[in-house]
């Protein structure tokens, strides 16, 4: 099928290549000033601005870390973390987070799957998720059909693409569509 094809012995996916393709063309399309060098003196900013967004990861994570032992077992209910974190955010993620206060900022999302579970499922709901995974794993076809699911259980610590509907959906259509063979 279109999905699916051989080179080498390699089985690929056609879409995969098809987005690269388009992405290539954007950045075509965008010019070089998005993928320019970093300019001599600015690499002290663009260092500080790497260090910013770990300080406020973690602070995010700390946060995280106090909401879920309140409410360990059930959580705080789907779709509280945006509703609840602004009553445990620190004094530091804010002053990160909006560069002093320039302008207004609150995180929807923990930034991190993982804790995004146990915030609002409480810790059962993660450790179900965990054995979910850890059974879609075991129930896959073919182990290179697994490398979509790992980028997307990857992408789960430092994003939120459970969140994202078409990002799980392309992720586990991949892993477990039954490929042709020839």
């Amino acid at each position: 099928g279109i999905r699916d094809y051989k080179v080498t012995g390699v089985q690929t996916c056609a879409l995969p290549i098809c987005l690269g393709c388009a992405l290539g063309l954007g950045i075509a399309a965008l010019g070089p000033a998005p993928f320019r060098a970093i300019e001599p003196g600015a690499e002290a900013q663009v260092d500080a601005r790497r260090s910013l967004t770990l300080d406020v990861r973690r602070e995010i994570a700390q946060s995280c870390w106090s909401m879920i032992q309140e409410a360990p077992l059930l959580g705080r209910g789907p779709g509280s973390f945006a509703i609840d974190y602004p009553r445990y955010r620190s004094q530091r993620e804010i002053e990160l987070s909006t560069f002093d206060r320039q302008f207004a900022a609150c995180p929807q999302t923990a930034h991190n799957d993982y804790l995004q579970l146990a915030v609002e499922g409480g810790i059962p709901t993660l450790v179900l998720w965990l054995l979910a995974v850890a059974a879609m794993v075991r129930a896959a076809a073919q182990r290179a059909h697994l490398l979509p699911l790992a980028a997307l259980l990857g992408l789960m610590a430092v994003r939120a693409p459970l969140g994202n509907a078409p990002c799980m959906a392309l992720a586990l259509w991949f892993a477990f569509t039954p490929s042709e063979t020839a």
